[in-house]
């Protein structure tokens, strides 16, 4: 079997000849092929949906340890809940006293039908159980402690942002201060009777960045390609300078176009702005013009000109960009200003105090707690869709307001300190005036430069810590011996083993010739990597504001082509003989110059490969950074509005993760300011409010949940053409609109060209046995609601030719519990000895079909959500995970068993419909194989 250039890229060859080594190693396993993945390697993937899929997905990984086909999975991708159980499932092979994957399969059946259980080894899934409310397992005290983390971080949070804020109003005061007597606009004064604002002498700055950048900029514009060719002097538009001069002549002989009318001052001001603008353009053209020339070459001088006009009108159309923010930035720092100094003076002078203004400050504060949950529940709609148009528009503006009167009541504050709480006619003045608002502003400017600096804040001071540390103890704990014993129980407490590093999760690949009895399956676990700002990374599109980024035992994968590649997560530990152990290769490799791929060193090392690793984090740390659901940055759902009122919230579960890369701006991207350089935890926490993220062109990457890039964790087994793989796609979906799923079909055609395309029931019916047709259907037969059967004349219509009425109706049920799809490639040939056989994909999805146990359809009477509850909702009790545990469970027994799980001797079915649906070749000529799963 060959591999195409688009193969290669996306699945480099280096990093199969690893992995196989690790597959290579799982016994009764044949030879595998030195250049792809054979047609028997299987790849589960595990969706996102918090706990609800992570209990779900562990009832269907007990149906398979309980007929014995859980050794027989090669890959395993999870992505958010789905990566709950997965670092579950992952630690506990990496149990010292887990030697066989016997003992794993015995650990998870619940009938106990398998190997005796070693006696050190406690009920995991007891424990899972018991902590189905990792975030409070222990009732409220846990809540107690939940709820003062979370205010300990919100209001420190809130000091630094706030602190900087201040900072910057502090330095207008600084600055106006030094001017007082000494510019005619610099007023002090009162309101005068009829005057209902007092502004401020900083509104003029925004006109003075039009008339003298935004102008010229604008006029530079239409003065490009003025050489080229011959132009008729009316073409000219120096013309306008030289009429504004003639004007001015004309006036000064005495001319007086309308009698009575003072002309003098305002052509006196448009002729000093049209010759101050002109002589600027000129200046901007020449600067513009050698920009546009560097290091070109051109095969003749007509398309070096060509080329030298559009790059100039494209700096010149950029650089009006900044100056027109620049003027905006600088109005609403104006008006800010202008508002505050208004109401402080109006305050003045009613005769009232200051100790209202607290009050007010602490109601905006209160404010913005209540936004917590405003926020949180907007960010749990938002990660199982796009927020419609009147809702996003009604949350920006809310948000924009809560900001204005936050920023007006620290304008206020910031006038009130100037003037040592007095009124501004009879305030200090002076040198002792200056001094006193000097050295406030250099207190907040310590205290700021020394937060700005403080790195390991800016996690920190968000909830994933707290979020993480209890997914560490419910999950992985799970698999801890040293939980065992009543005083070890509680998952608030931290005990050793809970956590574990990445060079003990993924080990190197065993040597030739060696095997491991455990033949745990090769986990990936998938995050998104924010990126709203184009920073020339290359990796994402922009519609998508993010891009993935999949851990592995061997590599860590960015976008569709760009890869670190290294035998073992031990090459990132310091050497302890004095040798590294492994090299880091970086995909793709420079083809051209100039080309850089993502993962950079930031000294040069010899043919530009060697990534040092990035800041290194423990399998907890990345499993809660696969499931920060609820964030600033939530991918292709980002918005201004509710990455604000999730920033004020603080409501954070996104990591910044120091990446170990050298920047792009070098490759065309915008060098950090300065401001961004010395504040940098305040301009990184100003980047997560108003959601601008850098995504790989800067040294620190935003993390956030895998599903805001793809939530059901095929992408990765998609990437690897795996030709037989099952999806568990437990995300929340009420209306059964199959989002998740779509997302990935689009991404798969787009990014690796593969087609995915659902059978119809006549398709199922020639496929599948029939003791397990009632077990597939197409996908509009996973829906749930009022079924009818229609008579169409279509003869690729469904066999049984029903529709379910609209909308879903959650009372009801639905017809089926799993559909399968063909996998193709568009660069793979169809025909001939090169021929690929096509990937088969079977999509199991938590539905109720009215066989499941009466426990199960009693709890779906009492929850008309289940099993499609909130993702918002991540405290189950007792009913609720056993409920979504044995939905999972019966379905996994059904699907992967004798198709009855209720039959006599169902426990030991011998024949699987995997056997006959993931064979080699498998057509609905042939009846499809007989390969095991």
């Amino acid at each position: 079997m060959g591999r195409t250039p688009a193969f290669d890229d996306a699945y480099p060859r280096a990093l199969w000849e690893l992995e196989r080594a690790h597959l290579q190693a799982r016994m009764e396993r044949p030879p595998l092929p030195p250049d792809r993945p054979s047609e028997d390697v299987l790849g589960f993937a595990l969706s996102g949906g918090g706990i609800r899929s992570a209990t779900f997905c562990l009832g269907v990984f007990q149906a398979l340890a309980s007929l014995r086909q859980l050794r027989r999975i090669d890959y395993l991708s999870t992505v958010s809940g789905g990566g709950y159980f997965g670092s579950f499932l992952g630690r506990l092979y990496r149990r010292r006293e887990v030697t066989t994957v016997e003992h794993v399969e015995s650990l998870l059946d619940p009938a106990g039908l398998g190997a005796q259980r070693p006696a050190a080894i406690p009920d995991v899934v007891a424990w899972l159980r018991e902590n189905g409310r990792y975030l409070s397992p222990n009732g409220g005290g846990d809540l107690l402690i939940g709820a003062a983390i979370t205010l300990r971080n919100w209001l420190t949070i809130h000091v630094v942002v706030l602190s900087f804020a201040l900072l910057m109003l502090m330095t207008g005061q600084l600055l106006r201060v030094n001017l007082e007597g000494r510019c005619w606009w610099f007023d002090p004064g009162t309101l005068d009777e009829g005057r209902w604002l007092w502004w401020s002498p900083w509104i003029a700055l925004p006109g003075v960045v039009f008339l003298w950048a935004a102008t010229p900029l604008s006029w530079a514009f239409w003065m490009t390609g003025l050489w080229r060719g011959r132009r008729r002097l009316v073409e000219w538009p120096v013309w306008g300078v030289l009429a504004m001069g003639g004007i001015a002549i004309a006036l000064v002989a005495g001319w007086e176009p309308l009698p009575g009318v003072d002309w003098w001052p305002l052509v006196g001001g448009v002729t000093l702005v049209t010759i101050g603008s002109t002589g600027l353009a000129w200046l901007l053209l020449l600067y513009v013009a050698r920009r546009s020339s560097r290091g070109e070459d051109f095969p003749s001088p007509e398309s070096r000109k060509i080329f030298e006009i559009d790059r100039q009108r494209n700096l010149l159309s950029t650089y009006l960009k900044v100056a027109l923010v620049a003027g905006g930035a600088l109005l609403v720092f104006a008006l800010v200003d202008s508002i505050g100094q208004t109401l402080y003076l109006l305050r003045m002078q009613s005769g009232g105090g200051f100790r209202d203004l607290y009050a007010v400050l602490a109601s905006l504060m209160g404010a913005a707690a209540f936004a917590q949950r405003i926020a949180t529940a907007l960010a749990g709609r938002a990660n199982g869709g796009r927020l419609r148009l009147p809702l996003a528009a009604i949350v920006t503006t809310v948000a924009l307001l809560l900001v204005a009167l936050l920023l007006v009541s620290l304008s206020v504050l910031a006038h009130a300190v100037s003037w040592q709480f007095q009124p501004p006619s009879g305030g200090p003045r002076g040198d002792e005036f200056r001094r006193f608002v000097l050295i406030v502003w250099s207190l907040l400017l310590l205290f700021d430069l020394l937060f700005g600096r403080c790195w390991p804040f800016i996690n920190q001071s968000s909830l994933h810590s707290m979020y993480s540390a209890r997914l560490t103890r419910a999950f992985l704990g799970a698999s801890n011996p040293r939980r065992k014993g009543v005083d070890r129980e509680r998952i608030t407490d931290v005990m050793p083993g809970d956590n574990i590093d990445p060079a003990d999760y993924w080990p190197s690949p065993p040597a030739p010739g060696t095997t491991d009895p455990t033949r745990r399956p090769l986990h990936l676990i998938n995050v998104t990597i924010n990126e709203t700002v184009d920073g020339r990374s290359n990796v994402q599109q922009q519609d998508r504001k993010g891009t993935g980024l999949a851990l592995g035992p061997c590599s860590y994968s960015v976008g569709i082509r760009h890869h670190a590649v290294f035998p073992g997560h031990q090459v990132f530990l310091p050497p302890s003989d004095g040798r590294p152990p492994g090299e880091v290769t970086v995909f793709p490799r420079p083809r051209r110059e100039g080309e850089v791929p993502v993962y950079r060193v930031f000294t040069a090392q010899p043919g530009g490969a060697g990534w040092p690793g990035g800041e290194s984090l423990s399998i907890g740390k990345w499993t809660g950074i696969s499931g920060a659901a609820f964030s600033t940055g939530i991918g292709s759902r980002t918005s201004l509005g509710l990455s604000l009122l999730c920033g004020l919230a603080n409501v954070r579960l996104g990591y910044w993760w120091h990446s170990g890369v050298k920047p792009t701006w070098r490759a065309g991207g915008r060098r950090p300011w300065f401001l961004e350089k010395l504040f940098t935890v305040q301009s990184s926490l100003m980047s997560e409010f108003v959601s601008r993220f850098h995504g790989t062109s800067r040294g620190h990457w935003y993390l956030s949940d895998g599903g805001h890039f793809e939530n059901l964790g095929d992408y990765e087994l998609i990437r690897r053409r795996l030709r037989r793989i099952v999806v568990i796609d437990a995300e929340a979906d009420p209306d059964y609109g199959f989002e998740g799923l779509a997302n990935l079909m689009r991404k798969a055609r787009l990014d690796f060209g593969a087609e995915i395309r659902f059978l119809n029931a006549t398709e199922i019916e020639a496929l599948v046995p029939k003791g397990h047709q009632h077990l597939f259907g197409s996908l509009e037969q996973l829906r749930r609601g009022k079924w009818t059967e229609e008579p169409v004349k279509d003869r690729l219509a469904d066999l049984k030719r029903l529709t379910v009425d609209e909308p879903v109706d959650e009372a009801r049920l639905s017809l089926a519990h799993a559909a399968l799809a063909r996998v193709t490639y568009i660069d793979e040939p169809t025909t001939g000895e090169a021929a690929q056989a096509p990937g088969w994909l079977l999509y199991i999805k938590p539905t109720l079909v009215g066989n499941e146990p009466s426990d199960i359809l009693q709890y779906h009477r009492a929850h008309r959500h289940f099993p499609q509850e909130t993702t918002a909702d991540q405290f189950f009790d007792e009913a609720q995970w056993e409920s979504y545990r044995a939905l999972g469970y019966h379905i996994g027994r059904a699907v992967f068993g004798s198709g009855d799980p209720t039959a006599p001797g169902a426990a030991n079915a011998a024949s699987p419909p995997a056997e006959r649906i993931f064979g080699p070749g498998a057509s609905p000529a042939n009846t499809v194989g007989t390969t095991r799963l």
